[in-house]
């Protein structure tokens, strides 16, 4: 697979500074794509802390809804590691993350990104967050 050519990468959460707030990521438009993998950095975890990033659906009029086992949470003291959750073939097509900074700790973020693939068409289109086309050689 080609990832640069056959999927949509985009930047949904910018980083966070620590905190214990919940932010919820931009939605992701599945359309043309069969699968959406959500992945969020935990750049600081205080020992106390729990880091929970979960996926709803929605429809663009109603309300999100919760995807049943969509959803990774991390031991304590994840610094340096990562979230990943990932779903297909969603019959909604508005996907999002909510990510939860709880417990009596501190949690710095680097972002969250998600990767749209299998794509029905390709290649893929380029996301706005970019800098610059994706380069693949």
């Amino acid at each position: 697979m080609d990832l640069a050519k056959e999927a949509k990468i985009s930047l949904v959460m910018v980083p966070l500074a620590a905190g214990v707030s919940d932010v919820a990521t931009s939605n992701v438009d599945m359309s043309g794509y069969r699968a959406v993998t959500f992945i969020l950095v935990i750049a600081a975890q205080d020992a106390a802390a729990t880091v929970e990033l979960k996926l709803s659906e929605q429809d663009g009029v109603n309300p999100a809804v919760d995807i049943p086992g969509a959803v990774a949470i991390s031991p304590a003291n994840s610094d340096n590691k990562l979230l990943v959750v990932e779903v297909r073939n969603r019959a909604l097509k508005l996907i999002s993350g909510l990510v939860t900074r709880g417990g009596t700790g501190n949690t710095a973020t680097g972002g969250v990104i998600a990767i749209l693939h299998d794509g029905r068409l390709t290649p893929a289109e380029v996301d706005a967050t970019h800098a610059a086309a994706p380069v693949s050689v």
